[in-house]
């Protein structure tokens, strides 16, 4: 079983904080945690989630994270870096 280091989750949650979503941080760190396995060290995953913030108002926010390269092959340990945060607001039809 891989065990998944987010190096800089703090970050991660800074930045969701920012826009009001920081009880987003679990699922994003869940859904990575989830996701991992079907990518290779050095490439990017994007994780997306939506959510209502008002009655008709839809908040869609995507992070990018980035699986480093491992200097010890044989530990199962991936760590990985939030890189950006992008969000935002779908108006009411």
């Amino acid at each position: 079983m891989l065990n998944v280091n987010l190096l800089n989750r703090a970050y991660l949650e800074s930045e969701l904080e920012k826009i009001g979503l920081l009880q987003l941080a679990e699922g994003f760190i869940e859904r990575l945690i989830e996701t991992v396995p079907y990518y290779e060290k050095g490439q990017r995953i994007l994780l997306e989630f939506d959510t209502f913030i008002k009655d008709d108002l839809k908040r869609f926010v995507s992070a990018v994270f980035f699986i480093l390269e491992n200097e010890d092959e044989e530990t199962e340990d991936v760590n990985i870096e939030f890189e950006i945060l992008r969000a935002y607001d779908s108006p009411p039809k």
